[in-house]
């Protein structure tokens, strides 16, 4: 896993972009938190 032990914070978690990309981070084993404006 290439993002093993890493940790990712991913703002705009709740739309169309952050959302793929906070699914792919999680997939390589990041550990993601997502910030959204709701």
């Amino acid at each position: 896993m290439l993002l093993e032990n890493k940790n990712a914070v991913i703002y705009g978690g709740g739309g169309s972009v952050g959302g793929a990309v906070s699914r792919a981070f999680a997939s390589e084993g990041a550990k993601v938190f997502l910030a959204g404006r709701t």
